[in-house]
């Protein structure tokens, strides 16, 4: 079962809304600055890209998760130190794997929060 999907008629599975939907709609709110709402709905996908070893969604919703932190970050005036350490993270762990595309994806992530923060 994935984000809250349940069997339906004729043993059908529904979901109200899949991983990449929901990144979508975490990606919004980042837009929208509400960070909070953007954070809870990545995190929620990046737990269920884990437990399916969904890699390239995983690298996604890690870029909506540093994102977040970084404008919490901002509006607390403070280093985005925790969006740093996930970035990292993220990258170290792609790289080690050899998925250059995933790790070219935090990057990224990276490289726009030292841009924003400094």
């Amino acid at each position: 079962k994935q984000f809250g999907c349940r069997l339906g008629h004729w043993s059908l599975q529904v979901c109200p809304m899949a991983g990449k939907d929901l990144l979508v709609s975490a990606e919004a709110h980042l837009d929208e600055d509400e960070s909070k709402e953007a954070l809870e709905e990545a995190t929620k996908v990046l737990e269920e890209a884990e437990s399916t070893k969904d890699l390239a969604l995983v690298a996604d919703a890690t870029r909506i998760v540093v994102g977040a932190h970084r404008r919490e970050a901002d509006k607390s005036q403070v280093k985005p130190e925790e969006a740093e350490r996930i970035a990292e993270e993220g990258i170290e762990r792609m790289r080690k794997l050899g998925k250059d595309k995933e790790e070219g994806v935090l990057l990224l992530s990276l490289a726009e929060l030292f841009g924003e923060s400094r």
